[in-house]
């Protein structure tokens, strides 16, 4: 089945955000080898707008030093003619110069999961931890197999290095760095129809390579760069398989494939003889949409949750949070105070003015009120009468249940208490020799499934205490 989705699939906001977005602005900027794609999002009562995308391309430049002052300078001119103030920016570097992984811990250590990662980072990535930055966060939680699945990703020091200068010199400042994987996650999160509970391959065309996203839900499990699509889909898609096999995927359950753009040749029909699932393909139409994707990610990043939270920016080097908001909030938390304080006064005084006239009418009604209070007295003795009797009626025992007790019960045995709750009847008190009590009520034909739910306790006169439960037919 193929489907096209347009612009409008992307861009709207997501539910449940609308309070998060008040009058807020984010960029987010999406660096290729190309150049990169920008996005602005405003966020308003009625959700996030789409206020401007703009791509720059900056052919040939790519490898040489003067690229991140380049991108500064091209954002800083987008800034300044849409008169944007205080945006929050999102950076993503090109996908292909980081490590993607999804990882497996025991539920324990949940708690510390980043140290644990931290000293075993060599096993996962081939790199010494002082020669990348690399962040990570739980994307699932398996209780029935006291599992944890972690998304981890990280980059080499010296790809994210030449980046640093460039946001700290940044007149906006950057509040975070990842990589365009995780931006498309966010971008692609309640934007497409997914099949619930099922895995979906996203390809996102590039000049001359692909990225790849594995998804399970919103969670990002993987993602690689590949130059060839032509290949059988089956083979393709062989890692990434094992990967959604290895998280619990059925073999039969549906798999989307999202192609983003009609230059993504795959081979569709081929499914490898049952190594897939049913297939359902939807074909990303819109062009603009789908290069401003990651893009589209981003910004969503600055405007409230989204799933992926990977930042890879050192966390003494990014912006601060805006304190427009908070000081918003404290000035209509005061305007509030003040009008509380105000209804509060005006509520005494005319709770003062009620009182008096109150008092002033009871004291005209004072001989009535005292004859009142004697026959309200005498209501609520008649009301105690009642209940005592309602109580005798609902939980004393009866009289053939006193009369079996009675009959049955050796002379050298005595019942200092009794409680019945529905069926369930509960005796104690104290006898020569209370052993024999239970077979003695067991035979009686009103009581089953008599048994001491204690030990029997001899005390100091010699005399034995026993509890019994049992039951009433």
């Amino acid at each position: 089945m193929r489907r096209r989705l347009g612009k409008t699939d992307f861009f709207r906001a997501r539910p449940g955000e609308r309070e998060r977005m008040f009058n807020r602005n984010s960029i987010g900027v999406e660096i290729s080898r190309e150049g990169c794609n920008l996005v602005w999002l405003q966020g308003r009562f009625r959700g996030a707008a789409l206020m401007d995308q703009r791509a720059i391309p900056l052919v040939g430049t790519a490898e040489s030093e003067e690229w991140p002052r380049l991108i500064a300078a091209r954002l800083d001119e987008f800034i300044a003619d849409c008169g944007i103030v205080a945006p929050e920016v999102y950076l993503a570097l090109p996908s292909e110069t980081a490590i993607v992984r999804d990882l497996r811990f025991p539920l324990a250590v949940k708690e510390n999961y980043r140290e644990t990662i931290r000293l075993e980072m060599e096993k996962y990535i081939p790199l010494p931890v002082d020669q990348i930055y690399y962040d990570c966060q739980i994307i699932g939680e398996d209780k029935k197999n006291n599992q944890l699945s972690i998304l981890l990703v990280a980059v080499r020091r010296e790809d994210l290095d030449p980046w640093l200068p460039m946001c700290r010199e940044l007149a906006a400042g950057v509040s975070g760095i990842e990589v365009a994987a995780t931006a498309l996650a966010n971008g692609l999160a309640d934007k497409i129809p997914l099949s619930g509970g099922g895995a979906t391959v996203y390809f996102h065309p590039g000049n001359d390579q692909t990225t790849l996203c594995l998804l399970a839900g919103e969670s990002l499990l993987a993602a690689r760069t590949i130059a060839d699509t032509s290949a059988p889909l089956s083979e393709l898609l062989a890692p990434e398989l094992k990967i959604a096999r290895y998280h619990g995927l059925p073999p039969d359950q549906a798999i989307d494939i999202l192609a983003g753009s009609s230059s993504v040749r795959l081979a569709l029909d081929d499914t490898g003889s049952g190594a897939i699932g049913p297939v359902q393909v939807l074909a990303l139409g819109d062009q603009e949409a789908v290069a401003a994707l990651a893009a589209y990610g981003l910004a969503s990043k600055g405007l409230g949750r989204v799933p992926s939270r990977i930042n890879l920016m050192p966390p003494g080097q990014r912006k601060r949070p805006s304190r427009q908001g908070l000081y918003l909030v404290i000035a209509l938390l005061l305007v509030n105070i003040l009008l509380l304080l105000g209804w509060s006064g005006s509520l005494l005084i005319n709770k003062k003015m009620a009182t008096a006239r109150l008092d002033a009418e009871i004291s005209k009604l004072a001989p009535q009120a005292a004859d009142l209070v004697d026959i309200e007295k005498q209501v609520q003795e008649a009301r105690q009468k009642i209940d005592r009797l309602h109580e005798f009626q609902a939980g004393r025992p009866t009289a053939d249940l006193l009369l079996e007790l009675s009959r049955i019960l050796p002379t050298t045995s005595w019942v200092e208490n009794l409680r019945i709750k529905g069926k369930n009847v509960e005796i104690s008190g104290y006898g020569s020799s209370v052993s024999g009590l239970v077979p003695l009520l067991e035979a009686s034909e009103i009581f089953r499934n008599v048994a001491f739910p204690s030990t029997i306790v001899r005390g100091k006169d010699g005399k034995e205490n026993f509890k019994i439960q049992m039951e009433i037919e």
